[in-house]
């Protein structure tokens, strides 16, 4: 039996309830930002504060995301994640998570250029990926829209959100949100909306696997998602689909998100091929 070294033992260690605490005492450290006179920039002079003053202080009134919240400590009672239950369970992890890594990311991203940003922000985050790791998700955050999402960990989507114009990169971000599961109409509404920037893209697919693309679209058209075919009187009324479960629905959804990605990576997957062939006609065609 080979031996265990410490490093080992270390990243086997999964007390979440001492894992969240080590998020606070990074966030609530005393040395978490050094605030500093604008006019004294070179010289490491200043008043230091955790992460979470520096917030309330100085970024949190600035943030887009903050509803009618006016510091950190409303937003942690609005998800009601403030106190830590005797059993954590998997949702209190996630929100407590996404609640962090906000946090975090309003610091990295509007820190005032003069403050210095002390080690206790970066190891906060790994410290927040990790733990999510445990339970297959990760952090995306959205530059654009100032908001951290906490989502399922997903080559595929990851992969095509990259080749994507920003606002249907963001849908396919969202899709993956762990309170996604279940809400059924945004992942409707969601489904529309590739659905719509697909179609200037249904002709590239046909030239690559026909059947594939109008699999694609008999589904956005047939499983009430471009179209009503649940209420009867509509033109495409379906009885089979109006009689299926939510459930069932949603996972036929999921299916369809899967193969909307999917079929996006072909079509990248042509322009690789391109350059491949260019490069075996430039160097030869010989076997190995």
């Amino acid at each position: 039996m080979s031996r265990e070294n410490i490093f080992d033992k270390m990243n086997k260690v999964q007390n979440i309830a001492y894992e969240i605490d080590k998020i606070e005492r990074l966030l609530r450290s005393k040395s978490g930002v050094l605030v500093r006179n604008e006019y004294e920039i070179d010289i490491e002079v200043g008043i230091y504060k955790s992460i979470i003053d520096y917030v309330d202080g100085y970024l949190f009134m600035k943030w887009k995301n903050r509803a009618t919240c006016i510091c950190c400590r409303d937003v942690a009672q609005m998800v009601g994640i403030d106190q830590m239950p005797s059993v954590i369970n998997y949702e209190w992890i996630l929100n407590y998570c996404e609640y962090a890594a906000n946090i975090l990311y309003l610091v990295k991203s509007k820190a005032r250029p003069y403050d210095l940003l002390g080690d206790e922000v970066d190891a906060a985050l790994h410290n927040i990926c990790v733990l999510l790791g445990w339970y297959g998700y990760k952090v995306e955050y959205l530059a654009n829209d100032e908001k951290a999402l906490v989502v399922r960990q997903s080559a595929q989507a990851t992969a095509v959100a990259e080749v994507l114009p920003a606002d249907l990169a963001k849908l396919v971000i969202e899709y993956n949100h762990y309170m996604l599961k279940g809400e059924i109409d945004r992942k409707k509404d969601i489904l529309v909306a590739l659905g719509a920037a697909f179609e200037a893209k249904r002709k590239e697919l046909n030239s690559i696997n026909k059947t594939f693309a109008d699999k694609i679209f008999f589904m956005l058209n047939n499983l009430n998602i471009r179209h009503n075919n649940v209420e009867k009187g509509h033109k495409g009324y379906n009885e089979s689909v109006a009689k299926m479960k939510n459930s069932t629905l949603e996972n036929w959804y999921d299916e369809l998100y899967q193969m909307i990605l999917l079929a996006y990576l072909l079509m990248d997957n042509q322009d690789r091929n391109a350059k491949v062939d260019e490069l075996i006609c430039k160097i030869g065609n010989k076997e190995n």
